[in-house]
C-alpha cells in the first residue's frame, strides 16, 4: 500500500471544524502518494524543516509517561499480592 498525507490542491474541501478559521492550512484536504517512508520523511522535511517530524512528540511521551507509571504501579501491587498469597499459602501448607 501506499502512504498518502495531505499535500495536493486538486482534491481542496473546506472543513467544519472550527480551528479552520484560525489555521488556513486547515480548509484544504490535500493528498499526495508516497511511494516509501524515505518520500515522507523528505517532503516532511522540505516543507516544515527538522521540527516537523517532532510535531506530536510532546503528545505521545505524556502518554507514555502516565500509561508506564500506571502500569509499572499496578504491576508492583499485583506482586506484592502474589508474594502475600504465597507466602500465606506456604505456611500454611507447612503447619
Amino acid at each position: 500500500t501506499k502512504l498518502q498525507t495531505k499535500v495536493d490542491d486538486t482534491s481542496a474541501a473546506t472543513t467544519s471544524d472550527p480551528t479552520a478559521e484560525t489555521n488556513p492550512e486547515m480548509t484544504e484536504v490535500k493528498k499526495e502518494r508516497f511511494d516509501s517512508i524515505s518520500d515522507v520523511i523528505r517532503t516532511v522535511i522540505r516543507d516544515k524543516g527538522i521540527r516537523g517530524l517532532y510535531t506530536g512528540c510532546k503528545g505521545q511521551v505524556v502518554k507514555g509517561f502516565f500509561s508506564f507509571g500506571l502500569m509499572y504501579m499496578i504491576k508492583d501491587r499485583v506482586v506484592a499480592w502474589m508474594l502475600t498469597l504465597f507466602l500465606t499459602l506456604h505456611k500454611m501448607r507447612r503447619r
